[in-house]
């Protein structure tokens, strides 16, 4: 495989959807606030990944076909008093993947998401932020079935078949400075 590779270059197109997204906030006192929202992510743009090579190497033809989808998602913040101010929320992400059609490059599966985070005015110039992020992804099983080829899996020659566990658990910090 390498001998169709060697010394090669190749072109690929990635088309990025559209977003969509409405919310509304709501002052439930003079120091919290509530927020919603909803997003729409318009996935059914990005119809494939194909990738040209230059040379004899073969293309790599990739449809995704993936459908719109919506993530949800609900927030407060609350002014605490003395400088501080914290935060919270929740979201769910739908997956746009039809099945047969698990990649790992661009959405997975199904999402819940739990959010967390503060600030705190150190001085009337300085402000320091903090902020968690726990993401969990619905168990998933599932397979890519058009690798290289056209829609008929039955030409297929490779799959990223498998069972899908993850989760992601991020922190955020930040200095704010106002000139």
């Amino acid at each position: 495989m390498s001998s169709v590779f060697a010394d090669t270059t190749y072109d690929a197109n990635i088309v990025l959807p559209a977003e969509l997204t409405v919310g509304v906030s709501y002052n439930l006192s003079t120091n919290t606030i509530l927020a919603l929202d909803v997003n729409r992510t318009f996935w059914s743009d990005y119809k494939n990944l194909d990738v040209r090579f230059d040379g004899a190497a073969p293309p790599s033809l990739n449809p995704r076909n993936y459908e719109d989808a919506n993530i949800y998602r609900i927030g407060a913040q609350h002014n605490v008093g003395g400088g501080l101010t914290v935060r919270l929320g929740a979201y769910f992400d739908q997956s746009p993947i039809k099945d047969g059609y698990f990649a790992p490059e661009t959405p997975r599966n199904d999402a819940i998401g739990f959010t967390a985070g503060g600030s705190y005015q150190v001085s009337k110039r300085l402000a320091v932020d903090v902020s968690f992020l726990y993401l969990r992804f619905d168990e998933f099983k599932g397979s890519y079935d058009f690798v290289g080829h056209d829609e008929d899996p039955s030409t297929s020659d490779s799959s990223f078949a498998g069972e899908y566990k993850s989760s992601v658990l991020a922190g955020g910090f930040g200095l704010n400075y106002k000139y």
